[in-house]
């Protein structure tokens, strides 16, 4: 299994110390970046393998930004784990490994991360979003290009809720691997209503239904909201 993700212009510390827990585990790490971003930011994480694309986000407004397709294209002829370049791979690494062995047909494997956070002691499992993708050659197959972006909002939902309407079934991992520090987000206002508009337009889902699914497919409904630091 490789590890695909997408590296940022900011947070660059952050970042290294996340690549560097996955090379240090045996990993090989692919970076997907807009066209001209591999040169610049190669420099900063020489460990990874650089693949430029064109499909970027268009519909956010963010030509930087990389669609979740081409990440997705990484995986034609492998397994990849698709996961947000901030994820630090903390705890047992043969532990790791066997959670995330290949699935069996029709089925998708979601990793939730652990947030940490200066303010307040310890960590603790996040309520919302998905950090990590177990993507295989089917999977890859069947999920189209419907203009979300990695950093933009809903990609990380559009995911398990498409091949939920397509049969498969969401097996989530939530063990104490996927490390996160908190920090003020990186989209917008407007980001977060175009993510939601693409699902409501191609699903005719809407914003509470959408959190809801996720919610009851990951398991953490119960959970109560840590309020990140801004």
């Amino acid at each position: 299994m490789r590890i695909v993700t997408s590296y940022g212009p900011s947070r660059i510390d952050r970042q290294q110390k996340c690549l560097r827990s996955w090379i240090s585990a045996g990993y090989e790490v692919t970076a997907v970046q807009s066209i001209g971003e591999a040169e610049t930011l190669s420099k900063s994480f020489p460990q990874a393998t650089f693949v430029e694309t064109d499909l970027v986000g268009d519909l956010f407004g963010k030509p930087s930004f990389v669609r979740v397709k081409a990440l997705l294209d990484q995986a034609k002829t492998e397994n990849v784990l698709i996961t947000n370049s901030d994820i630090e791979l903390a705890g047992d690494v043969a532990l790791f490994r066997a959670d995330w062995l290949e699935p069996d047909a029709r089925i998708l494997k979601v990793g939730v991360r652990w947030d940490s956070n200066p303010r307040v002691r310890g960590s603790r499992i996040f309520k919302w979003g998905l950090d990590a993708f177990l993507i295989t050659p089917q999977i890859a197959a069947d999920l189209p290009d419907v203009g979300l972006a990695i950093g933009c909002p809903a990609w990380d939902y559009w995911i398990p809720y498409h091949l939920h309407m397509i049969g498969y079934s969401i097996v989530t991992n939530s063990r104490h691997n996927l490390s996160h520090e908190v920090h003020s987000r990186a989209w917008s206002d407007q980001d977060y209503a175009t993510g939601l508009k693409i699902m409501e337009t191609r699903y005719s889902i809407g914003r509470q239904q959408l959190a809801d699914f996720i919610q009851e497919k990951t398991g953490r409904r119960h959970l109560k909201h840590w309020r990140h630091a801004r």
